[in-house]
């Protein structure tokens, strides 16, 4: 659902970042760097990287912006999604992952460079993060991005669909220019959002 939510208070994100490090610590056991990849973690982040720090990691987090066009089109085939509904799903997924991650140590990585050029984006984001890149971690990206048939879509293709909404069509905008750093513009897009859905609940 890509209507936009509010984690309950602090006391109840806590209890449940208690139990998620239960669970990470059950999955991770042996793992001095776990990593974990799901697009729905943006929703709860708060909890997760609470229930990190309580394990004593302080955590490196990875924003992957895929065209949404191509977002959509992968919803579409896998899951049978209408597609004016996937491109909501990818801007609330998106702007609730830039604006929870404000705080931690984070870098945003488009998916079309990836499937360009694994190895140099894989050694850009170490670079911001402060991470050791093997050589060989771009053969291993590609190889896996190779294998799955995806959808790729330009931007050009993207600011003259109709169904992408102004909203769509403005983030995306911000995060090919501004990477992270425009904040102001992102907060006007949520602002913009929820009134969004507020006239949309009273039509």
């Amino acid at each position: 659902d890509p209507k936009p939510f509010d984690l309950p208070g602090t006391a109840t994100v806590s209890d449940w970042a208690g139990q998620a490090a239960k669970v990470l610590r059950t999955l991770f056991a042996l793992k001095r760097s776990p990593l974990v990849k799901d697009p729905r973690i943006s929703r709860t982040l708060p909890v997760w990287t609470e229930a990190f720090a309580t394990l004593g990691h302080t955590g490196k987090l990875v924003i992957l912006c895929r065209n949404p066009l191509s977002a959509a089109a992968s919803l579409y085939r896998r899951d049978g999604m209408g597609f004016a509904h996937a491109l909501d799903l990818w801007f609330a997924y998106m702007m609730e992952a830039v604006r929870l991650s404000r705080e931690h140590d984070r870098a945003l990585v488009h998916y079309e460079t990836l499937v360009a050029d694994p190895q140099g984006a894989l050694e850009r984001l170490g670079s911001a993060l402060g991470l050791a890149i093997d050589g060989k971690a771009g053969d291993a990206a590609g190889a896996i991005v190779s294998a799955d048939q995806h959808h790729r879509s330009d931007a050009d293709r993207l600011f003259d669909h109709p169904t992408a909404g102004d909203h769509i069509k403005r983030l995306y905008a911000v995060l090919s220019e501004d990477g992270l750093g425009d904040e102001a513009a992102i907060e006007t897009l949520w602002q913009d959002w929820l009134d969004l859905w507020e006239h949309r609940g009273t039509d």
